[in-house]
């Protein structure tokens, strides 16, 4: 009886150094395992010009890394037109958006003289188009989708950790108001 408890005590250590020995040895194949970012931007509905291009843009990510120069980022976002503003038939729309991607990222510096460290990705996501109809009646649809993107990080400090993102993206949605969608962001992202 005491064996099996001293047993089943080694098999949680070992598998708790096991856990904690992952991030530290991605750690050293990559200059980070994590980061996150805060972006804001303008973006629109490549498919429904009448609107503009020029509508106000958020978005959060996330990303971890899985193997070297390949990571797993998660994205959350909204992109928002005018009272005024249609797309299709819906009126005043928001467009929010959840993407879960891979990420190729390079780990050095590559143009303007090695001061942007440039990524790109593409992914799945689910998507919700929310406004009112020619009715005036509330409306609200849901559809999966896809993203892709370019991202360009330009570092602030020694270490790295503090950068300067630049984002392009393209959404494909499968919505009935319309299904293509740009966005340009610009923010901050810390490596840790």
């Amino acid at each position: 009886m005491r064996g099996n408890t001293v047993r089943r005590s080694i098999h949680i250590v070992l598998l708790t150094a096991g856990l904690l020995l992952v991030p530290a040895t991605a750690a050293v194949s990559q200059a980070y395992t994590y980061s996150i970012a805060g972006l804001v931007g303008v973006g629109g509905s490549l498919d429904e010009t009448d609107a503009g291009f020029g509508k106000p843009a958020w978005q959060v990510t996330f990303t971890s890394d899985i193997a070297e120069k390949t990571y797993f980022a998660a994205r959350l976002g909204g992109l928002h037109w005018s009272s005024g503003d249609n797309v299709a038939e819906v009126t005043s729309p928001s467009l929010y958006y959840v993407t879960l991607a891979g990420e190729y990222r390079e780990t050095r510096a590559s143009f303007s003289g090695g001061f942007v460290v440039p990524a790109v990705y593409i992914g799945l996501g689910f998507y919700s188009l929310d406004g009112t109809d020619e009715d005036g009646e509330s409306l609200s649809e849901s559809a999966p989708g896809l993203a892709v993107g370019l991202t360009g990080d330009m570092p602030l400090n020694s270490k790295r950790t503090l950068t300067l993102r630049l984002e392009l993206a393209a959404h494909y949605a499968a919505l009935d108001a319309a299904q293509l969608f740009g966005m340009v962001h610009l923010g901050l992202s810390y490596h840790f």
